[in-house]
């Protein structure tokens, strides 16, 4: 299947509301500054009733919606810059966001039933995957309008500035504003990781990654598991006394087809989510930002004793050690949402 997408229009949305003097600074943390230097992309689909969301209204719902959420998720709408101390930092100048309106001739039934993995860029409106933090944006936003009842919403956000779980919950206030709810105060983003994590001028002599569009050695497949699978992988031979999550049965899945492969055994870590590790701090699941450790589950031990050896002990000393890796090699990177 040919994914061809045409750009209709692009628009700068801006907040709706300008940033208060007082936050149009924002440090990033040490983790942020650690981070890697890419864009995480997500695509989500959607097929909707043409009767009760018209078409035509959609685009404009959405970006006036958007608008509205930058007030809260402001420093997305500026660039990130180097402190005089060699420090980075994000200039909340609600420079705004770009909005891509794209369509497609594609069906959207028939192409969830086999998604052209090869062609899901042309979807995203960053193609790139290297972030450069002087001059690139932090989010960037692509709504595709497929043939028929269906679209998609694919965001591009840098990794510097927002983990797994900061996107989720910027997904999930911006599906609450378009949906007419209103915000209570204790919902929106706290930007407190700094305070934690103060960041470090040592980060900063990383070298730029170069832009490209194609790595010949990526190979990218896709697994589908029903519902009813992981369920009967959660009631499987397990010696734990109480059942695992749906994270670790399935984690636990990926690491023994690894074994079987022959891989090293002691090369697998797992994602931690740290916003409750930290028990002297503030942070909260709506602190925004980078809070993720990589932590080793080799061997015989689960993911579940994994994470929780995870305090804020471990975490002060892996930051004394300047976050040196406990060895391992391969991450099960999509357990940095959901796991604590």
């Amino acid at each position: 299947m040919l994914l061809d997408c045409q750009i209709i229009s692009r628009k700068i949305i801006k907040p709706s509301s300008p940033t208060p003097q007082h936050s149009q600074s924002l440090r990033l943390s040490l983790l942020d500054q650690s981070a890697p230097q890419i864009y995480t992309h997500i695509i989500l689909f959607y097929s909707f009733n043409t009767t009760t969301h018209p078409l035509d209204q959609i685009p404009l719902k959405l970006q006036n919606s958007l608008s509205q959420i930058l007030t809260h998720f402001y420093p997305l709408a500026g660039k990130i810059k180097q402190s005089p101390s060699n420090t980075l930092y994000v200039d909340c100048n609600d420079e705004g966001v770009e909005f891509v309106e794209a369509r497609t001739e594609s069906d959207l039934d028939s192409f969830l039933l086999d998604p052209p993995i090869g062609e899901l860029n042309n979807l995203l409106p960053i193609k790139v995957t290297e972030f450069r933090w002087v001059d690139d944006p932090l989010l960037a936003i692509q709504l595709n309008i497929f043939r028929g009842k269906g679209l998609a919403i694919a965001i591009s956000m840098s990794h510097l500035i927002a983990d797994g779980i900061s996107i989720a919950l910027f997904l999930k206030l911006w599906a609450d504003v378009t949906r007419g709810i209103n915000l209570n105060i204790s919902e929106t983003p706290k930007f407190d990781a700094f305070e934690v994590f103060p960041p470090q001028s040592r980060f900063i002599n990383r070298p730029l990654p170069e832009y490209t569009t194609k790595h010949d050695n990526v190979v990218i497949k896709r697994f589908v598991m029903s519902s009813q699978a992981i369920q009967k992988l959660r009631k499987g031979d397990h010696d734990q006394t109480q059942e695992p999550t749906r994270v670790e049965a399935v984690s636990e899945l990926i690491m023994r087809c690894l074994k079987r492969m022959r891989m090293d055994a002691n090369c697998m870590m797992i994602t931690v989510n740290l916003r409750k590790k930290m028990a002297s701090s503030k942070l909260s699941d709506n602190s925004f930002g980078n809070l993720w450790i990589n932590v080793d589950a080799s061997g015989q031990e689960r993911v579940r004793s994994a994470v929780r050896r995870v305090d804020e002990g471990y975490v002060r000393r892996r930051e004394r050690s300047g976050w040196v890796s406990e060895g391992a090699q391969i991450v099960v990177g999509y357990l940095a949402v959901g796991v604590g």
